[in-house]
């Protein structure tokens, strides 16, 4: 449903998902905007957990609100590829392989996100610059930065 009315939408556009459990995966190859009801009432599950429950091709993307989990099979709940400018915020990546991945991506905002019990870090940057992070928090979960340059280090990233 996320991903039919990802489709339709034009570019620039805003998406509101109602509460619910969504189950899909979702390829974002367009500027938009998605914004959940909530992480506590929005849940997309991976339909395929080889593939990334949303995965961000485009710049000026923005996510918020939803809760992802069940990308498993070396995926992640969110994944940024060569996307500029985009913002991840207030999301729950859980039970995912990678709570949030970021490759070869610049000038992007991970603000508020709780990444919980994924299988191999909470937030992954590889090969990307100008990225700020902050008021994340990460339950049983970590972070890797490999080949990337942050503008503002997370003075407020909390790790339980």
């Amino acid at each position: 449903m996320i991903a039919a009315a990802m489709d339709a939408a034009s570019a620039g556009d805003t998406i509101e998902v109602r509460s619910g459990m969504y189950v899909e995966n979702v390829d974002v190859y367009k500027q938009l905007t998605l914004i959940g009801e909530g992480a506590d009432v929005v849940t997309v599950q991976a339909a395929d957990a080889g593939n990334h429950v949303f995965n961000v091709t485009a710049d000026y993307v923005n996510i918020s609100g939803f809760t992802t989990m069940g990308a498993t099979s070396y995926v992640d709940g969110v994944y940024l590829s060569y996307a500029d400018y985009c913002n991840i915020s207030w999301n729950n990546v859980s039970d995912n392989h990678r709570g949030i991945g970021i490759d070869y991506s610049s000038n992007n905002i991970l603000k508020n996100n709780t990444a919980a019990n994924n299988d191999y870090y909470g937030i992954s940057l590889h090969d990307s610059s100008n990225n700020i992070l902050t008021g994340n928090m990460m339950v049983n979960d970590g972070i890797t930065i490999s080949g990337t340059h942050l503008q503002h280090w997370n003075t407020h990233m909390y790790i339980y």
